[in-house]
């Protein structure tokens, strides 16, 4: 009997874990997009003074994201950058390749018009992910605990 107790207890704390990774990929989603939307506000500002080399700005953001832009470095080698990170689904991958290709591409004005209108879909896909983990992220902790503690009654 306290085999089985044991047992279903390992069970839950589990199931649990399960449903905190779950949670991960969604926080870590909607922290990337916020985190690019300051990047992008700054370098916007700074668009124009060039204090700090874009390579710099780029490693310090790859840091700050957990090397969710991995590769980056190819834009400076005249190469096309490809985001591979697989907590983002393919559009988001695709539009932070872009993003990340088109740095340094245009002159000082066209630069600034290309972070203002790229600010807007940063912004819809922040919202989106905030809405995806404000919606979901408590729901599969719940979930999967749930799931553990049947697991638990069924094995007691």
């Amino acid at each position: 009997m306290i085999l089985k107790v044991v047992l279903g207890f390992i069970l839950v704390c589990i199931s649990s874990l399960i449903g905190v990774k779950l949670t991960d990929k969604k926080r870590f989603v909607k922290d990337l997009f916020l985190k690019l939307k300051a990047f992008n506000l700054e370098l916007s500002a700074d668009v124009g003074l060039y204090y700090t080399p874009l390579k710099i700005k780029l490693d310090d953001f790859n840091k700050s994201v957990d090397g969710a832009i991995d590769g980056f470095e190819r834009i400076f080698n005249a190469e096309r950058y490809v985001c591979k990170d697989r907590r983002l689904n393919l559009f988001q991958r695709e539009f932070i390749s872009d993003y990340i290709n088109s740095l340094g591409v245009f002159d000082e004005k066209g630069q600034i018009k290309y972070q203002d209108k790229t600010d807007k879909r940063i912004e819809s896909f922040l919202a989106d992910s905030e809405a995806v983990f404000s919606k979901y992220s408590a729901l599969s902790t719940k979930l999967s605990f749930c799931l553990g503690l049947t697991l638990f009654i069924i094995i007691v």
